[in-house]
């Protein structure tokens, strides 16, 4: 009990150092740099890529199963719920409040059950967006605001709508902005800095 107390305790306190610390610079670009470090340092051990933008309040149970590529930007207030593996694709936006739920329960038994998600490269989730256990995301899919991913979606699709479904497929053009004034020239991954 005693070490499940400090776990919490370390964990609760890690949180309130990051936002804390976070809240207190000036200059924009130390802040996004300095929010990064403390992240990788701290909470999410799986981050990998480079150029990754988490804006503030994301939150996450235990931030050991979240995998970012190259490219994300992650906005205010989302939730990983990561009891299992959840990997965040190349060249991805995930909008504001958008929820990546790994838990669920058997209805026969309530016993829990946890599913991996997966979002491919090149998609842009929407805000309010909840993705539940075990779906996949292909890549290059736009999934609408609010929509709940309740099952896997193909690949270059457009779904939206509570169950999610799919409306149309999506064609990606190059160059294809990513993050922070980045372009990608190409599928290669060939970058280009416009500003």
């Amino acid at each position: 009990m005693i070490n499940f107390i400090k776990t919490l305790f370390n964990n609760i306190f890690k949180r309130a150092v990051i936002f804390f610390s976070i809240d207190t610079f000036s200059d924009i670009e130390k802040l996004k740099n300095k929010r990064l470090i403390l992240t990788k340092k701290f909470l999410i051990k799986n981050i990998d890529g480079t150029n990754i933008n988490i804006r503030p309040k994301v939150r996450w149970e235990f931030g050991n199963n979240i995998y970012l590529g190259d490219n994300i930007f992650i906005n205010y207030g989302t939730y990983f719920d990561d009891h299992e593996k959840i990997e965040i694709g190349n060249n991805t936006w995930i909008g504001h409040y958008v929820k990546f739920i790994t838990a669920t329960h058997n209805p026969k038994n309530m016993k829990k059950i946890f599913l991996p998600i997966k979002v491919g490269d090149f998609c842009w989730i929407g805000t309010g967006a909840i993705i539940l256990p075990g779906v996949e995301i292909g890549e290059g899919c736009i999934i609408g605001a609010g929509a709940v991913v309740n099952k896997s979606i193909p690949p270059f699709s457009i779904a939206v709508g509570n169950p999610a479904n799919v409306i149309k497929k999506r064609k990606i053009t190059f160059p294809y902005l990513v993050t922070n004034n980045i372009y990608i020239k190409d599928k290669n991954g060939g970058k280009e800095n416009i500003f």
